[in-house]
């Protein structure tokens, strides 16, 4: 479940988008001018990028192997009959038994960390069952556990369970697995906690990493599948759907220098969204692969306005640019260039506005068609 840097940027200067009227040559807007008196043939010098860079934030592998246990208050609910075993089946006949308190077998760290979490509630999955309690026994597989058996002598019910990897697991136990609620704690620190099913998560749960990012919502497989949401330390956040571990649907995404909403697959933004990046700048249409793609229109915090073709983050095209001044140009685009036949207007030399038709290559005017 780790989380790659994100990088997503759109600032005034790598989207300063803005046309001179004359021959299409992106420049800062304060520079704009008449078109009399321009050159025909002055080259055209783009300046707009709007680059995203969205690493997966889950490892989908990673999630599985999150968590080993962690400290219980247990509500044993209904009555349960306590049993009276063979000697052959009583697992304190068959299994070493161990002096001491199960938790003496935890690392310091792990103590402290469970120390500052707060208890936590289990639920008995079967009712009307005949269990056997048990102090500390060790495994044949090295793990100790202390808790509920049943008449076979096969660990069945509420126990705590400390694997010889170091890790906790406490929860409600069938077939040696938990089966039902139930919490685990890895030894590096990472939680894992909700409802299980063979000892993976399988329905409500949430992961707390060591490092305090949060993933909670509807599991499938031990991956988060369906409605969830995560929190990174960093401020990152995301709400939405997932499938196989991965943002996949409509989903919201919080980020230090702006926000998302929209549509993802495969943990990438693709589909129909907006975005809102922290200077106020917005784009609001397609997406294909973390890339303004499709139809869309990108608004700067200035004012200026492009509605059009986009690929691959680029203005490529039929599109139009408008500014606050009332310029405006429509017509083809190329790599975020004029290109081809459009039309151009702008005021003159008098204060009026006029349109004039052209035809222009790579940003530069070949000609005017009127």
């Amino acid at each position: 479940m780790g989380c790659k840097n994100v990088c997503m940027s759109a600032n005034n200067e790598k989207n300063s988008l803005n046309t001179n009227p004359d021959d299409g040559e992106i420049i800062p807007y304060e520079q704009n001018s008449n078109v009399e008196g321009q050159a025909e043939n002055e080259e055209e010098n783009p300046q707009l990028e709007i680059r995203i860079e969205f690493p997966n934030f889950i490892d989908s592998n990673a999630i599985q192997s999150v968590a080993r246990g962690f400290l219980t208050r247990r509500e044993i609910g209904p009555k349960v009959a306590k049993l009276q075993l063979d000697r052959k089946n009583d697992p304190a006949n068959k299994y070493e038994h161990v002096e001491g308190n199960i938790d003496d077998f935890l690392s310091d760290e792990l103590i402290r960390l469970e120390q500052n979490l707060s208890f936590f509630n289990i639920e008995r999955a079967e009712h009307n069952i005949s269990i056997l309690e048990r102090d500390p026994l060790k495994l044949e597989n090295g793990n100790i556990y202390s808790g509920e058996w049943d008449k076979s002598g096969n660990i069945h019910g509420i126990g705590t369970m400390i694997t010889r990897e170091g890790c906790k697991i406490v929860g409600y136990f069938k077939d040696g697995q938990l089966n039902g609620k139930g919490r685990k704690i890895e030894a590096d620190g990472c939680i894992f906690q909700g409802n299980f099913k063979d000892g993976i998560l399988q329905g409500e749960g949430k992961v707390i990493r060591k490092d305090d990012a949060l993933f909670e919502g509807t599991f499938k497989g031990g991956e988060v599948d369906g409605k969830g949401k995560e929190k990174w330390p960093d401020g990152v956040e995301y709400e939405g759907e997932y499938k196989n571990g991965l943002k996949h649907g409509k989903g919201k995404l919080k980020l230090n220098y702006g926000k998302y909403e929209g549509e993802f697959k495969n943990n990438k933004i693709h589909g129909k969204g907006c975005f809102i990046w922290e200077n106020e700048n917005i784009y609001n249409g397609d997406w294909k692969y973390n890339l303004m793609h499709g139809q869309g229109k990108f608004k700067w915090s200035d004012g200026r306005v492009y509605k059009g073709k986009w690929e691959k983050d680029t203005p490529n095209g039929e599109g139009t640019m408008k500014w606050p001044d009332g310029k405006i140009y429509s017509g083809g685009w190329s790599n975020g260039k004029y290109h081809g036949i459009g039309s151009l207007t702008f005021k003159n030399n008098k204060g009026e506005f006029q349109t004039k038709h052209g035809e222009w290559v790579d940003g530069v005017r070949t000609k005017w068609i009127d």
